[in-house]
């Protein structure tokens, strides 16, 4: 049993020696995360140098952090930050302005937008928020930094086949919530959010025309001004 969930684990995989100028196959200590499901996982690097990674369980329905205790990752902490319901998956994982990890993720029992703050650098506790609960939304999210340092997180709406993002403040206590793409056609899916100065630009999947699409907007605290969407 331990054999197959490897197989379909997360892993993490360190670079040996950083100064090469091209990694190739064997220029990497890889370490699984066993029990993790290898579609549903993210990674970002802490400022502690060490690999912080989020992921779903599905044989538990929970969210968990996994923090490296040292580069090569033979030690681990591992937390199930979020155990309430099916919760977890479409995990999207990042270092905020403070350096701790923040994470948005999908309420699958609720069908919400969910989101958690870590307290600390291993995320062994953390804050959890519902940002979304209106329809069924959440899936497909993608966590940026604005330049203001608070976070981003583009999102599928999957009752209405919409793109949205949540425009948060420090805390993401109070969000604005604005669809930034409306079409007829699904488009919030497999998202991939970036920031840049005022613009964000997210890269999604339209599923009904099979085609990526870009839309970008300008935004400020609160609002997401001047839409636009290419196929």
């Amino acid at each position: 049993d331990d054999r197959r969930r490897a197989h379909r684990a997360l892993h993490v995989g360190i670079v040996i020696d950083e100064h090469r100028n091209r990694f190739e196959r064997g220029d990497f200590l890889v370490r699984n995360l066993v029990g993790a499901d290898q579609t549903t996982g993210a990674v970002a690097i802490g400022v502690d140098g060490l690999p912080l990674a989020s992921f779903y369980a599905p044989a538990s329905g929970d969210l968990i952090i996994v923090h490296c205790e040292n580069v090569a990752c033979t030690s681990v902490t591992a937390t199930p930050i979020d155990t309430t319901g099916d919760v977890g998956d479409f995990n999207s994982i990042i270092i905020d302005r403070r350096g701790l990890g923040i994470v948005s993720y999908y309420d699958a029992t609720n069908r919400d937008l969910k989101f958690a703050a870590c307290l600390d650098i291993a995320c062994t506790t953390a804050t959890l928020r519902t940002l979304d609960s209106a329809n069924d939304v959440g899936s497909h999210t993608s966590l940026a930094l604005h330049n203001n340092g608070f976070p981003l997180i583009a999102y599928g709406d999957d009752t209405n086949g919409n793109l949205k993002l949540a425009i948060c403040d420090d805390t993401c206590a109070t969000p604005n919530l604005v669809t930034i793409d409306a079409s007829a056609n699904d488009v919030g899916n497999r998202n991939a959010l970036t920031a840049l100065d005022d613009f964000v630009v997210v890269a999604h999947h339209d599923a009904t025309a099979g085609a990526l699409k870009l839309t970008r907007c300008r935004t400020n605290a609160t609002v997401c001004n001047a839409v636009s969407s290419v196929t």
